[in-house]
């Protein structure tokens, strides 16, 4: 499957999957910049940082998600 440059489907996959009562779109445009700047490595380089091109929306989001609400002691 051939993806555009900006193909962001997967962060709305990513996003869609944890639907918890977030803001999705806001969340989305807020950490876009990070997204595409993992996007644009090599899949050598993302190897390099311990993630594969289909973990990005995850690692990005996620950690964003953990900030937003973290867990009760």
């Amino acid at each position: 499957m051939t993806r555009a440059k900006h193909d962001t489907t997967d962060i709305d996959w990513y996003l869609s999957s944890i639907g918890f009562g977030c803001n999705p779109a806001a969340m989305k445009r807020a950490h876009l910049r990070e997204y595409l700047s993992l996007h644009a490595l090599s899949d050598e380089a993302l190897l390099a940082k311990g993630m594969r091109r289909e973990m990005i929306a995850e690692r990005v989001y996620s950690k964003v998600l953990t900030m937003a609400h973290p867990a009760q002691p």
